[in-house]
């Protein structure tokens, strides 16, 4: 059982297949999400395929800087994406979701769950990451679909 920390949606004006491909490219994660100063690819498999690992530097609180580990483990085409970070105590699972509205409107679901089942850190580290990360998916998302919709 997962715990959940967030989940933010967004209508953004192009066709899913732009969006989508876009996303799973974890390469394009910094352009989008706040406090992702890079995200490297750690092998050579195809954006999107299970098993693809990339490296995210991230900026926590206090500016303090992270590595964190990033698998691909779940990816379906045009409609899924789901990566687990290796990042303790939080160990995070993002899941994104795609859903064609239209033919050029995809609305995208992102949501952050924790993989950690420890009850020292559901009472004091939770709490205090909901609030973070609920906070950068809401100017993720933003980011995401003005980055999307702005002229080519």
């Amino acid at each position: 059982m997962l715990i959940f920390l967030a989940e933010k949606q967004a209508e953004i004006n192009r066709p899913i297949e732009d969006v989508y491909n876009y996303v799973i490219n974890m390469e394009n994660f910094g352009k989008w999400f706040p406090n992702v100063i890079e995200m490297t690819s750690d092998n050579t498999l195809a954006h999107g395929e299970i098993g693809k690992k990339y490296t995210e530097q991230t900026k926590l609180p206090f500016n303090i800087k992270k590595s964190i580990p990033i698998t691909v483990i779940e990816s379906t085409h045009n409609s899924k994406f789901v990566t687990d970070g290796d990042f303790p105590p939080l160990m995070e699972r993002m899941t994104v979701t795609f859903s064609a509205k239209t033919i050029d409107s995809t609305l995208v679901t992102w949501k952050m769950e924790s993989r950690n089942h420890s009850r020292l850190a559901n009472v004091f580290f939770m709490p205090i990451a909901k609030i973070i990360i609920k906070n950068r998916a809401e100017k993720g998302m933003l980011k995401l679909k003005q980055e999307l919709e702005k002229p080519s």
